[in-house]
Formats: C-alpha cells, structure tokens, sequence
C-alpha cells in the first residue's frame, strides 16, 4: 500500500511540475507605465502564485498520512500554511497597488510584509518536524522569488523617494523614528 501511494505521489508531482512548465512557457508579462508592474506583482501570473500554499498543503497531507505526526503539530502546520497564504496575497496586493499609484508608503508595508512572509517560508524549510527535498525546492524557489521581488520593490521606493509629497514623508519619518 505504501509503495503503491508512493508511486501516485510521484506521478501527481510530475504532473504539478509539467503543468508549472507549460504555464511559465506560456505566461505573459505584461509591460506597463509603471515602474516595474511585473517585478512587484510577481513572476508568475496570480493563479500560479497560490501554487507553493497548494503544493506545501498536499505534502503536509503526505506527511499527516505516511509519518508519525502528532495532530497538535499537524493543525498547527496548517494554521501557519493559512497564515503565510494571507500574508503572501496581501503583501503582493500592497506591493502591486502601490506600484501602480507610485505610494511609497503602500509600497513600504508591503516590504515590511515580507518579514513574515520569508521567516513563514523558512520555517517550511528548516523548521518543520520532517522537511522532504520537495519541500526544500519549494522553499528555494519562493524565497527567491521573494527576495526578487523585495529588490524591486526597493527600486522602486528609491525611485519613488524622489517625487514623494511632503505629506508621505512626513509619515515615512514617523515611521522611521517607531522602528528607531
């Protein structure tokens, strides 16, 4: 039986992976007058950006079937899943609203967003009961992707800094001075 579910595992991910193949062939990125509209947005169209949370929810269910895992880890596994999908959607709702309307405070929270959103990938990484190399190719790939995107997006805030209103500086500072 294990043998047998091991072999269905194999053949869902392959084809999970052929199906991420042909839509990054496919995918367009889109230009527009913003800055850099796809760097903040991300790399790979919204419907594939949720692929890492459904990819990491398939193999905690792997993991809660086939591995000795108490249920207060499992649930506590899936909550923080819930939490890193959360964040992850409206840090790149922020980032890509703020890009479009060049706010650099949006665009800042959206930067501060992605401390939670790297320390919940790492703990997929690292920290887990039982880490499977699946996972750690997951991981590599979204925190990559996430540092990409943080670069961006501190492109933009530097290019945005110098047509910043007075008003937006003012807040920045107040900012600035609460994480002093």
């Amino acid at each position: 039986m294990t043998h047998h579910f091991r072999q269905n595992l194999c053949a869902e991910i392959s084809v999970i992976i052929r199906t991420l193949h042909i839509v990054l062939k496919f995918s367009p990125f889109k230009r527009s007058g913003s800055f850099s509209e796809t760097a903040t947005k991300g790399f790979l169209p919204d419907n594939e950006r949720s692929l890492f949370a459904f990819c990491e929810f398939w193999i905690g269910i792997f993991k809660a079937v086939n591995l000795p895992y108490p249920t207060v880890t499992v649930i506590s596994e899936l909550l923080l899943l819930l939490f890193l999908s959360c964040t992850e959607c409206i840090r790149i709702l922020l980032g890509r609203n703020g890009n479009l309307t060049e706010r650099s405070v949006v665009l800042l929270v959206s930067v501060g967003l992605t401390i939670p959103s790297i320390c919940g990938v790492l703990y997929f990484l690292l920290w887990q009961t039982y880490v499977l190399r699946l996972e750690v190719v997951l991981c590599a790939i979204q925190l990559t992707l996430q540092g990409l995107e943080l670069a961006a997006a501190l492109l933009c805030l530097a290019k945005f800094y110098k047509s910043v209103h007075r008003h937006e500086v003012a807040i920045l500072l107040k900012i600035t001075k609460a994480f002093s």
